[in-house]
């Protein structure tokens, strides 16, 4: 008895692992739900290279579908499928793209499609790529690659003249309204089959899909740190060196600082559900988190400075460390502003946040250079008590006031029995004693 149901599981296990599709029968598939684009991959080896097979299905509602190996639209290897004049075929394109420009068709590939229909209102394309993978002149897959990132997009949905109905294979095409990067295990795509991959289903199988919240996260997390770079703390040291706002010059520094945090935290967040990133060995990731805390530690420094200025007068090691650090942490938050552009690969981009760096950081440095000159023109003191993220100027008060009130120029040398400091040196009068620990100085 026992014996009979032992067999009987037996036959009934082997049958259920018989009749399930083997890993280089699945190969990999992508389906995204909200535009209802899927994508399914094989790699077959033969003797002269290694074919992408795929299969590409997209709402006729949508205009057209397409796939791309790359990260982002710049450069990418794209398959756009659209409805072909007879309205019952599809067309497929193979394009590039320069920056976020249309794309244009590609001669140099070797791509033959096998079949293609519009079923049900959706459009089919079974393709073969024979040049799309190794050391190209152009994007490629590498099928040892197990994050290897592809892109997808549908249309806008045009219909009526608007509606793509073409054999062309260079129709303009309007702007995506759905879009987005998933990353596939081209390890689990080799297979020794000749029958082409089939979507089925709903579910991916070898891919991981980048959330649609990343793309907003990246954006948020620019315009944090690129306006806490490029604006807010050379504003603060203008505000310092050159108005002598000393107030406006440590709010604006510590809300800088308060945005470079959130924006790191905005980017461990979004580089951490990154197949591609979350190893966190780009150089952009590294500069970034190195920039922040230096950061936090010039907030330190800053207050350590402020309260040793006001026991004894002047600058100590701690003054100056604060002095260069800052100077150091602005210069390389610039930076890596332009290199967080770069690994984004948006090259026009690239360029323009290095210019207005470079413009930036040069206003920056001659507003603080004539701002110095400036004041020992006048024989305003210079040195400082305040945070300050490049350079530290300052003035010193008769009973410890915080507010900056004998810091203005034309209000005159201070007078007897008060000190004042320029350049480290020491003015006081005949008999006059250094400041009491009960003096301030902003």
């Amino acid at each position: 008895m026992y014996s009979c149901i032992s067999k009987a599981l037996v036959v009934l296990v082997l049958h259920f692992l018989f009749f399930l599709p083997s890993a280089s029968a699945i190969g990999a598939q992508f389906y995204d739900g909200g535009s209802n684009l899927g994508f399914a991959l094989f790699t077959t080896q033969n003797a002269s290279s290694t074919d992408l097979q795929m299969q590409i299905k997209a709402p006729k509602s949508a205009g057209w579908g397409a796939v791309g190996i790359g990260d982002v639209m710049n450069g990418a290897l794209m398959f756009i499928i659209y409805p072909s004049a007879d309205q019952n075929s599809v067309t497929v394109s193979a394009r590039t793209s320069s920056g976020h420009n249309t794309p244009t068709p590609l001669d140099k590939i070797d791509l033959t499609v096998q079949s293609t229909s519009i079923k049900d209102s959706i459009m089919i394309a079974n393709i073969v790529c024979r040049n799309c993978t190794g050391d190209q002149s152009h994007q490629s897959a590498d099928v040892s690659n197990s994050i290897q990132p592809w892109i997808w997009a549908t249309g806008p949905g045009d219909t009526g003249d608007n509606a793509v109905s073409t054999d062309a294979k260079d129709v303009n095409l309007n702007q995506h309204d759905n879009y987005g990067v998933f990353f596939v295990d081209m390890t689990a795509t080799h297979s020794n089959s000749s029958a082409l991959p089939t979507i089925s289903g709903n579910s991916d199988i070898s891919v991981k899909p980048l959330p649609s919240s990343v793309p907003t996260l990246i954006i948020i997390h620019a315009i944090c740190l690129t306006g806490a770079f490029l604006l807010l703390f050379p504003l603060g040291v203008v505000a310092l060196r050159w108005f002598k706002w000393v107030r406006v010059h440590w709010m604006l520094q510590a809300l800088a600082t308060l945005i470079s945090l959130l924006g790191l935290v905005i980017a461990i967040a979004f580089s951490a559900m990154d197949p591609e990133f979350n190893t966190f060995g780009e150089g952009h990731q590294i500069i970034g988190i190195v920039v922040v805390v230096y950061l936090l530690a010039q907030t330190v420094l800053g207050h350590l400075h402020h309260q040793n200025f006001k026991k004894i007068g002047r600058r100590t090691w701690i003054s100056h460390t604060h002095l260069w650090m800052g100077r150091l942490v602005i210069l390389l938050g610039m930076l890596n502003a332009v290199l967080g552009f770069s690994l984004a690969g948006l090259t026009p981009e690239t360029i323009g946040i290095a210019v207005i760096a470079v413009v930036v950081a040069a206003i920056t440095m001659v507003l603080v250079w004539f701002g110095g000159k400036r004041g020992k023109d006048s024989g305003a003191p210079i040195g400082s008590s305040e945070s300050s993220n490049i350079a530290l100027s300052g003035y010193n008060t008769p009973r410890g006031d915080d507010d900056g009130s004998r810091g203005g120029y034309g209000q005159g040398p201070p007078s007897r029995g008060e000190l004042s400091y320029n350049r480290g040196y020491d003015t006081r009068g005949y008999g006059e004693q250094a400041p009491t620990g009960g003096r301030g100085f902003v």
